[in-house]
């Protein structure tokens, strides 16, 4: 059930930085050359952000480059502890193998960055919180894996429900768009929040028949809610308010039909005849709602 994901890379990849006097964006080049191709050409941002990102997407976890990370991910569980690279207390974060490595080798190098940063921003005490059940390892990479696919950085990744939906050419780009121009890393910002959703969606719906083999409901639940959200997202994009959109509880068909015919935007992906039949549907039941 684990799913491959890939990431991000800064603090351990030895890249070259350009010192420059005007603030840069993530996304653009490091090198000179590349930086004055950029200035020289009218680069476009939104292109070099989808070939820096999809290289991400695909990046392998490798042990002698990036082992720091678990290093850093058992101080924070176990911080009176010597790190241990093979233990069964790695199942207390969720890892589905007494050794991470082996789960990494399908989830790949962002979605670790992604764990990383999440507990490095939530905290342990998240852990505690959580109802049986919850694989915080595994639902952190499948989140990695969702956006991914999704924004279509690598649309190999497989998920329960991840051939149900895929982003625009219009919201792709909306995405790079941001992400190039805002500073901040919007992939890692987004993974919080859909995690986070994530979890209470998995509290929600506990019962005492609950258990770890409905966890893919929660999983294909979560990536339509994902669309959803990214779908009826205030434009033009702006980080807070496309965070707390992704915050929301719950995000309904209609709300997502009324962003699709918006006339900020053409009909994506539903359709004119979707919207017909669903209009007709409604009225038919509400003529029998009120005949009874």
């Amino acid at each position: 059930m684990s799913a491959a994901v890939c990431g991000p890379s800064p603090a351990h990849d030895a890249r070259p930085h350009l010192q420059h006097p005007r603030a840069r964006s993530r996304c653009e080049p490091t090198s000179v050359t590349d930086y004055q191709i950029f200035e020289e050409h009218s680069f476009d941002k939104t292109e070099y952000c989808l070939a820096q990102l999809t290289q991400e997407a695909s990046a392998k976890y490798q042990a002698d480059k990036h082992e720091q990370l678990l290093v850093d991910l058992w101080s924070m569980i176990y911080p009176t502890d010597l790190y241990e690279r093979t233990s069964s207390r790695w199942s207390i974060l969720g890892f589905q193998s007494d050794d991470p490595a082996r789960d990494l080798r399908g989830a790949g190098l962002m979605s670790l960055r992604h764990l990383h940063q999440f507990i490095s921003a939530v905290g342990t005490s998240f852990l505690r919180e959580q109802a049986s059940g919850f694989s915080l390892a595994l639902a952190s990479f499948t989140c990695t894996a969702m956006l991914c696919r999704y924004l279509g950085l690598n649309k190999m990744l497989i998920f329960p429900g991840c051939a149900d939906h895929s982003a625009s050419a219009q919201l792709q780009r909306r995405f790079l768009e941001l992400h190039a121009s805002s500073g901040h890393d919007v992939l890692q910002r987004l993974h919080v929040r859909l995690l986070l959703h994530m979890s209470r969606q998995w509290t929600a719906m506990q019962t005492p028949e609950t258990t770890v083999m409905d966890f893919p409901i929660v999983l294909k639940a979560t990536y339509t809610h994902l669309h959803r959200a990214l779908t009826v997202a205030p434009r033009p994009w702006q980080l807070g308010s496309l965070l707390v959109t992704l915050g929301r509880e719950s995000i309904d068909s209609w709300s997502v039909l009324e962003a699709c015919t918006s006339s900020s935007g053409t009909c994506e992906p539903i359709g004119l005849y979707a919207l017909f039949w669903m209009l007709c549907a409604r009225l038919t039941c509400r003529a029998r709602y009120e005949a009874i």
